[in-house]
C-alpha cells in the first residue's frame, strides 16, 4: 500500500528546459501512524550568517510561517530573529541584535500582526530589552530598556504572553524591589509599561521566575519561580492580570516526593488543571512532570524521570496536542544522552517515547524550548545544539514531528546516458522508501527498482541505470 506517490517524468535531456520536472503527491487514506515521522527541517549556522542556539519557543505566524530566535550568532554574536516555512524552506534573518543581546524566549505576535519578544541583555542598562519588529523584519524598535530605574525588572528569560485585554505579560528572573524577579505589563504600543509584582516581597515568597506566564480560562496570570517557597525549591503562583490576588498555590519540596527547580512555562489542560515540569526532583531527582489545579488544589506528580532511556531534566514545559495528550522533551537520556521528545495523557499513563535525539552534527541535541503545534498538526521545536555546520554540532536545529504522510517530492532530476538520478525531499527520517517507475502513470506496469532510507532531514537520492536518455519514465515511492 502506498504511503505517497511522488511522479517525475524523466524526458531526453533537451527538452528539459521546456517540461521541467512533473510531480505530483497523493497521499494515502487512513494512514494511522502515531507522531513518530520525525525531520530535521533546519540547522542553525553558520553562526555569522544565520545565528546558532536557538532556545526559545517557536510561533507559527499568522502568515503560516516559523518566526524564532537564536541566542548567539547573528552578524554581532549577539542573537537574532528568524523565519522559515514549515518545510525547511525560505529561511530570512529578520534581525541581528546589536540593540540588545541573547534572547532567551522565541517571539510572539501580537494582535495587530507585530512580532514582541525579549532579551536576556544589552540595553541601556544591560538588563535585557523588550523589542517589536514586523514579520518582514522591518520596524525594529525596542520598547524597554530594562533595570534603567531602581527596582525595575532585569534580564527576561522568558517569552511574552498576550493576555485577553491585548497587553503583553512578562516575568524577569532578577529585579524587582527585592533583585529577585519582578512580573510587568506593556501594551502593545509600547505604552503603560508598569510593574505588576515584585518577588520575595514576604517570607516564603518565591523568587527568581525563568518560565513565561500562561492566562488561565478564569482569566488569572499562572506561572512558576525556580527557587523561594517554604523549601526554598521553587513554586507555582497565581496572579491577576491588575496585579492584584496574588497567591502561591503550590511550594515544591524536592525528592522523592517532589519536584523542584520549575525552569518551563505551564499549559492549561482541556480539564482546567495546569500542567508542568521541574528540572530536579521526583523519585530520583532527574525532573518530574506535575499537575495541579487553579486553586492550588489536588496536586500531584504524574512521572519522575529517571534517566537512559527515560530521559532526564526536563526544561521547557509542555504543549497540550488536540488529543488531549501533553507533548514535551527532555534536556537528557536516550542512546545518546541527548534527550527525546514524549507524550504523556493527562492522568500520567501512556508514556511513549516519539524521537530520541541521536547525533550532535545531524540530529538535534538537547531541547530547551515548549514545544509548538502547527495548524497542520505538526509538532515543531527546536534544539540548542546539533546540525549539520559545526564538526561538534554546536549551532542548533529546527525540527517537526508529523503524524501526516510525508508530502515526498523531487527536487532535481538528471539525465544521462547512463541514468536519471534522482533528489527526494519530504521523507521522514530514518524510515526506508521503495522507489518504483512505470512508463505510464495510470496503466503502469510498476516495477519497485530499489530503496533507500531517508536522512535526518527527509532527504534520499536515488539513480534509476535502466532509464535511458530518450524514455519517459514515471517514479513514485511506497512503504515496503
Amino acid at each position: 500500500m502506498f504511503d505517497t506517490a511522488v511522479f517525475a517524468r524523466s524526458t531526453p535531456r533537451w527538452a528539459i528546459g521546456f517540461a521541467g520536472i512533473l510531480t505530483a503527491i497523493t497521499p494515502l487514506m487512513g494512514f494511522a501512524q502515531a507522531e513518530t515521522n520525525y525531520q530535521r527541517i533546519l540547522s542553525t549556522g553558520p553562526t555569522s550568517a544565520n545565528g546558532s542556539f536557538p532556545r526559545g519557543q517557536l510561533l507559527e505566524g499568522q502568515d503560516g510561517f516559523l518566526y524564532g530566535t537564536t541566542y548567539a550568532g547573528g552578524s554581532n554574536n549577539l542573537g537574532t530573529v528568524f523565519k522559515v516555512a514549515k518545510n525547511g524552506a525560505h529561511f530570512s534573518l529578520l534581525h541581528s541584535f546589536n540593540d540588545g543581546d541573547f534572547p532567551y524566549a522565541g517571539v510572539v505576535q501580537g494582535s495587530n500582526g507585530t512580532l514582541f519578544g525579549t532579551t536576556s541583555g544589552g540595553g541601556t542598562n544591560n538588563g535585557g530589552t523588550l523589542y517589536r519588529i514586523n514579520p518582514d523584519g522591518t520596524g525594529f524598535s525596542v520598547l524597554v530598556n530594562f533595570g534603567v530605574t531602581n527596582g525595575d525588572a532585569v534580564a527576561p528569560a522568558a517569552g511574552l504572553a498576550q493576555g485577553a485585554d491585548g497587553a503583553l505579560y512578562g516575568t524577569a528572573s532578577n529585579g524587582g524591589t527585592n533583585n529577585l524577579g519582578a512580573i510587568f505589563k506593556i501594551n502593545q504600543d509600547g505604552g503603560n509599561y508598569s510593574l505588576l509584582y515584585s518577588f520575595g516581597s514576604t517570607s516564603g515568597d518565591g523568587t527568581l521566575p525563568f518560565g513565561a506566564l500562561v492566562q488561565g480560562r478564569d482569566g488569572a496570570l499562572y506561572g512558576t519561580t525556580q527557587s523561594g517557597g517554604t523549601s526554598n525549591l521553587g513554586t507555582v503562583f497565581k496572579l491577576n492580570p491588575d496585579g492584584s490576588g496574588y497567591q502561591i498555590l503550590h511550594n515544591f519540596t524536592g525528592p522523592a516526593a517532589d519536584g523542584r527547580l520549575p525552569l518551563g512555562t505551564l499549559v492549561q489542560g482541556a480539564d482546567d488543571f495546569l500542567y508542568g515540569t521541574t528540572y530536579y526532583g521526583g523519585t530520583n531527582d532527574l525532573g518530574a512532570i506535575f499537575k495541579i489545579d487553579t486553586n492550588g488544589n489536588n496536586y500531584a506528580v504524574l512521572r519522575s524521570f529517571a534517566a537512559g532511556q527515560d530521559g532526564s531534566q526536563p526544561v521547557a514545559g509542555l504543549a497540550r496536542g488536540t488529543d488531549g495528550a501533553l507533548y514535551g522533551s527532555t534536556r537528557y537520556g536516550g542512546s545518546a544522552d541527548s534527550g527525546f521528545v514524549f507524550k504523556l495523557n493527562g492522568d500520567g499513563s501512556g508514556f511513549t517515547v516519539l524521537h530520541v535525539f541521536s547525533q550532535l552534527t545531524s540530529d538535534g541535541a538537547q531541547s530547551f524550548a515548549p514545544l509548538l503545534l502547527g495548524s497542520d498538526g505538526a509538532l515543531y521545536g527546536t534544539t540548542f545544539y546539533g546540525g549539520s555546520f559545526s564538526t561538534n554540532g554546536a549551532n542548533g536545529t529546527v525540527f517537526r514531528l508529523f503524524p501526516f504522510p510525508p508530502a515526498i517530492t523531487i527536487t532535481a532530476i538528471t539525465l544521462s546516458p547512463t541514468g536519471t538520478s534522482l533528489t527526494f525531499v519530504g521523507g521522514a527520517a530514518g524510515q526506508t522508501y521503495s522507489i518504483q517507475a512505470a512508463p505510464d502513470p495510470v496503466l503502469g506496469p510498476w516495477q519497485t527498482i530499489g530503496s533507500r532510507v531517508a536522512a535526518i532531514d527527509g532527504t534520499f537520492a536515488f539513480i534509476d541505470p535502466a532509464s535511458p536518455v530518450q524514455t519517459t519514465r514515471f517514479y513514485r515511492t511506497s512503504l515496503p
